[in-house]
């Protein structure tokens, strides 16, 4: 097959199959904290599931976790994608890292976003994403950090809702 689709009259569409342009995603998965997290400056090491509400089901392998520590289930390029949602009041600023080993030893603030709140009645919502180059899935992992000043609420968590967590899908090979 040329990877071309054409219709019954013998006129292509330049469209290109799916399965002829190399396939597509092969993995990919979410995950969230269950709980409200208080407000602190620190790695999120608790309270962490795979999504499992409302039909979604883990493409793949699916990532593993222990303590807060993320382990790829393959090598690649990953789109790693972390969300918060802080639920507090007139707070100087809050911001979530996305932390990276490459020796599965000393982490590294890879990406970071900050934002403040000054409503009282309001949350806030921060997205903060990076491409990881996976070489070795031994010594690259991911953990995630939280920081917050003038702390007086939490990251909101639910074991329902994606409200603070992680989607890590794999773009390509490395």
């Amino acid at each position: 097959m040329s990877g071309i689709i054409g219709d019954n009259l013998g006129r292509s569409s330049g469209l290109v199959k799916a399965a002829s342009a190399g396939g597509g995603v092969t993995e990919a998965d979410m995950w969230r904290i269950t709980s409200a997290l208080s407000a602190s400056s620190a790695v999120i090491t608790a309270n962490w599931e795979q999504a499992d509400a409302y039909g979604w089901t883990t493409l793949g392998t699916g990532m593993s976790e222990s303590s807060g520590i993320f382990t790829f289930p393959s090598t690649g390029y990953w789109l790693v994608s972390f969300n918060g949602d802080y639920e507090g009041a007139n707070i100087q600023y809050a911001g979530i890292m996305i932390m990276v080993t490459t020796n599965n030893s000393s982490y590294n603030q890879y990406s970071k976003k900050y934002t403040s709140l000054t409503d009282a009645s309001d949350n806030i919502f921060i997205h903060n994403e990076a491409i990881i180059d996976v070489t070795d899935t031994t010594n690259v992992k991911v953990k995630f950090e939280q920081q917050v000043a003038s702390a007086a609420g939490s990251w909101a968590g639910d074991t329902n809702v994606q409200r603070t967590g992680v989607t890590f899908i794999r773009l390509a090979d490395t």
